[in-house]
């Protein structure tokens, strides 16, 4: 899913740049140039996150962390190494089997555009609260308990919680011999 994003974002950015009327090598650039550092941001934000998931000492967690860096990495990997290969090769042709009709132009959003000026105008007031909702958001994390599952999570009277608990009492099993 994340490949399919950034090659659609890429290509959509090369289609407005072939439409303005340059050469192909020219909208392979800026296609790369513009919309590529979205793509470079949004994956290394994605694989930092999944890559948090190596401090859970759990190995099937740990394994989802390196597996998801590493998807993410090929997914960037493509967008911005072999997909400006293809469409520099395709060039115009890029639309020539389109699936569908092409729509109207629509423009920018009335209420994203407002967003985006209200934020240029004021960066420090936006980040600010910004932060200050995340951190709202994230103060419930602070009561957590995290452990990793055993015997306990069973009820007292379960076999196999009391089997574990005379497995775990050193006066009842030695466990180093």
């Amino acid at each position: 899913g994340l490949s399919l994003d950034y090659a659609l974002l890429v290509v959509q950015r090369f289609r407005e740049e072939l439409a303005r009327g340059g050469p192909t090598r020219d909208a392979v650039a800026t296609a790369v140039d513009t919309a590529g550092r979205a793509v470079w941001m949004s994956g290394l934000t994605v694989a930092v996150s999944l890559a948090m998931l190596w401090e859970v000492p759990v190995p099937l967690v740990r394994s989802i962390a390196l597996g998801g860096v590493l998807a993410v990495a090929s997914a960037v990997l493509g967008a911005l190494v072999l997909l400006p290969a293809l469409l520099a090769w395709l060039g115009p042709n890029v639309d020539r089997w389109r699936v569908g009709r092409g729509t109207e132009r629509a423009g920018p959003s009335p209420f994203w555009r407002a967003v985006a000026g209200i934020s240029l105008r004021h960066p420090w007031t936006t980040a600010g609260s910004c932060i200050a909702l995340l951190v709202t958001f994230a103060l419930p994390a602070l009561e957590m308990r995290s452990v990793l599952p055993d015997a306990r999570i069973l009820p007292a009277d379960s076999a196999v919680r009391k089997v574990e608990e005379q497995l775990a009492d050193p006066a009842l099993f030695d466990q180093s011999g």
